[in-house]
């Protein structure tokens, strides 16, 4: 039985937070910061665990040998009365297999990270073994924080563990994070809601870096509003929110507070609605009449595609059609702060008029 985030957090992704605000001001203008990006390395992970006794039941935890994981990693059952007494903060030998009597344990870092309920429950049932992966965080650089994903300042039961990263990969139960540049418990609030989220996917391990960001502005080229000026375009998302104004933001890095937290500067389709509710779909383009844009295949979340019928002219792109469907990888401000989600966008429609500089 193994944890397979890829599936766990295709749908689920994610309430993650990249809490960073900045004012929507021309880049000329844009006052940059130093901002954590994160980009994903070459690691490998163990397939199986030495040791593994098929007429056992026990865990499996696989981490990363290439770079070499350093987490130290501790087991207790979460019941009590369980004869198997024995596990109670029991140092766990990743890539080992550990015996286990049947029930449900908690697994969970030794630093505090995954305290205030971040530990990972599993199950062993009788003659089989659980499978854990974990994912990586590896700095270029000093003075990178982590700690797992909370929407307000310490509540949500994201706990406020923290931990600082260096250039050796240090390994994480698979979910969301915030990671900042600096240590925020600096700022005076012990718990405070900050810096940038990222998806820790289960088998992979993430570089973290730093990068100035700057606020971008759709140019008015780049806009496309519905014939009448009223009317909605399209709807997106499960709750059918109306979008009035498509946009597209050439190398996107940040835009209504929503910052890009990847290394690599994909463009940005921009679909806003009412006030400032703003959904942002990262995408690769290629100069193809059919299928000329799709959606990144991040979080757990599928590449797709998102543009068709693209019209160039004179380097610049004229006119597409917004496909529908889901879910597709998306950064939004639906929730009060910048979220991934996997949106839905329920009806397609043509962009035209437009006249955007691809570079």
């Amino acid at each position: 039985m193994t944890y397979n985030t890829k599936k766990t957090y295709s749908m689920a992704v994610m309430i993650l937070a990249a809490l960073l605000v900045f004012s929507p001001i021309s880049n000329a203008q844009a006052k940059s910061k130093q901002v954590p990006v994160v980009e994903r390395m070459n690691a490998k992970y163990p397939k199986h665990c030495k040791g593994v006794n098929p007429q056992q039941s026990g865990l499996c935890l696989l981490t990363s040998t290439k770079p070499k994981a350093n987490t130290t990693w501790l087991l207790k059952t979460k019941d009590q009365s369980m004869p198997d007494q024995r596990f109670m903060d029991k140092r766990v030998t990743p890539n080992n297999f550990i015996p286990l009597a049947p029930g449900e344990y908690y697994l969970y870092s030794n630093d505090g990270l995954d305290s205030g309920g971040h530990e990972f429950l599993f199950t062993v049932t009788s003659g089989s073994m659980k499978t854990v992966e974990t994912a990586a965080f590896k700095a270029s650089g000093k003075n990178f924080y982590i700690r797992h994903f909370q929407s307000k300042s310490g509540v949500n039961g994201a706990g406020c563990g923290l931990r600082k990263l260096s250039s050796k990969a240090s390994d994480v139960i698979p979910g969301n994070y915030l990671v900042y540049k600096g240590d925020p418990t600096k700022s005076g609030t012990p718990c405070p809601v900050g810096g940038v989220a990222v998806n820790a996917l289960a088998g992979e391990v993430q570089q973290i870096a730093a990068r100035r960001q700057a606020s971008q502005k759709l140019a008015p080229s780049n806009v496309y509003h519905h014939p009448d000026g009223v009317s909605s375009l399209t709807s997106i998302s499960q709750f059918r929110e109306d979008i009035h104004q498509i946009g597209f933001i050439p190398k996107w890095i940040s835009y209504n507070g929503i910052v890009n937290p990847y290394h690599k500067k994909y463009h940005a389709l921009v679909l806003s609605g009412v006030g400032t509710r703003t959904y942002i779909i990262p995408f690769t383009l290629k100069r193809k009449k059919i299928g000329c844009g799709h959606s990144l295949a991040k979080a757990g979340l599928a590449s797709m595609p998102l543009l068709t019928e693209c019209k160039f002219a004179s380097g610049k792109l004229k006119a597409f059609k917004v496909q529908a469907g889901g879910s597709y990888f998306t950064l939004n401000n639906r929730h009060g702060v910048t979220t991934i989600e996997g949106n839905n966008i329920n009806n397609s429609i043509p962009v035209k008029e437009l006249a955007v500089s691809i570079k």
